[in-house]
């Protein structure tokens, strides 16, 4: 065939391809993606319901999909395999053409370009993953046999909190910045995920969306789920609940509150709740007398062996039982599920932290009443 043939006709293959798709369309790239993968494209909207776009399947690594003009700025999900896939990443319509990076194998690593919206979602997305990958260093930094240790688990968990309280303030932050902003509805959405902040916090942030986000399908849908988050996060106030003393009188945990009051889940049997008495009554000692209480809450099903241990262990405050093991009513209203446990309080019954032990609680007193 000849060669200036070929290229002519190589030429009108590209141009009929392009000429298929509009100038609003999302072009997406796979790594690690087989081929003929089926890729879906739709629009996120109330009920967590995806309006389909289109279905394409991979082809050298790529698809193109005409997008659909919308008059208002819409969030949209590309996943794989399945419409409501795990394996998914957000990308904003805001009529113009977008470009997608998929990394399967790190699905926060995606880049998505295209439009000032979806850029700011990537610079999100990316300082997001900036933690994922502080957290992943440190875990690897561990061995296998040492991450079965309670050092090292100690100090992920450490990491992890850290991590989650930086993402909070950085989330809040982009919030307060543009009540216009779709962006923020996803934002939004990750924030009542992390259960870090009261339903209080979440319904100011909420007010101040403009209407035209509140009256999307994806803005009614978080309208709804803000104030279904969990009572328990922190931020709230704890729920109440009351037991018998030692005495057998009944005690109430408003009776217990101070400036700041620990609940401590605990129980006779339990041999790392004893081993963490120590830290508590070291603590207790130093700060009672600035406004600091303790209401141990055991889940014991024995009296004697209550009792015994709380004077065996020398544990001062006030302490309360229901002695009905893990069926206790409050185990279930306050989702324990293993033991020691303990939520600190402020003098309003708010929620300021949750499983402070050892040197933790220590510092955390330290912060709040000084030496």
């Amino acid at each position: 065939m000849n060669k200036f043939y070929l290229f002519l006709l190589i030429t009108v293959f590209i141009s009929c391809d392009f000429e298929q798709h509009s100038d609003l369309y999302v072009k997406a790239e796979f790594q690690n993606t087989a081929e003929n993968t089926q890729v879906y494209i739709g629009e996120l909207t109330e009920n967590y319901e995806i309006i389909p776009i289109d279905t394409v399947a991979v082809k050298k690594g790529k698809i193109i999909v005409d997008l659909p003009e919308r008059e208002e700025n819409t969030i949209n999900v590309l996943s794989l395999e399945k419409a409501k896939s795990k394996e998914k990443i957000y990308f904003i319509n805001e009529n113009k053409p977008v470009k997608i990076k998929f990394f399967r194998d790190s699905l926060n690593s995606s880049i998505v370009e295209g439009g000032e919206y979806n850029q700011q979602l990537n610079e999100y997305m990316q300082k997001i993953n900036e933690g994922e990958r502080e957290y992943r260093k440190m875990e690897n930094s561990f061995s296998s046999e040492e991450l079965k240790t309670r050092k090292a688990k100690n100090q992920l968990r450490i990491k992890q909190k850290e991590l989650d309280n930086r993402n909070t303030v950085y989330r809040r932050k982009l919030l307060e910045k543009d009540s216009e902003n779709v962006v923020n509805l996803l934002v939004f959405s990750d924030l009542i995920d992390t259960r870090t902040s009261s339903v209080k916090e979440l319904k100011r942030i909420y007010d101040g969306f403009s209407e035209n986000l509140k009256t999307t399908g994806f803005g009614k849908q978080l309208g709804k789920d803000y104030v279904k988050t969990d009572p328990l996060a922190i931020g709230n106030i704890a729920p109440t609940f009351s037991a018998k003393t030692p005495e057998g009188e009944e005690f109430a945990l408003e009776e217990a509150l101070g400036k700041y009051t620990l609940i401590d889940f605990w129980a006779a049997w339990c041999m790392p709740c004893r081993r963490e008495n120590p830290n508590l009554v070291k603590v207790y000692e130093k700060y009672q007398d600035k406004g600091f209480n303790i209401l141990g809450v055991s889940f014991d099903r024995n009296k004697r062996s209550w009792t015994n241990a709380i004077e065996q262990d020398g544990l001062e405050w006030d302490q309360i039982s229901n002695l009905r093991f893990w069926n206790d009513p409050i185990a279930k209203m306050y989702k324990i599920r293993s033991i020691p446990a303990n939520m600190l309080l402020d003098e309003e019954g708010r929620i300021l932290a949750k499983n402070l032990r050892g040197r933790s609680l220590q510092m955390k007193m330290k912060e709040l009443l000084g030496e």
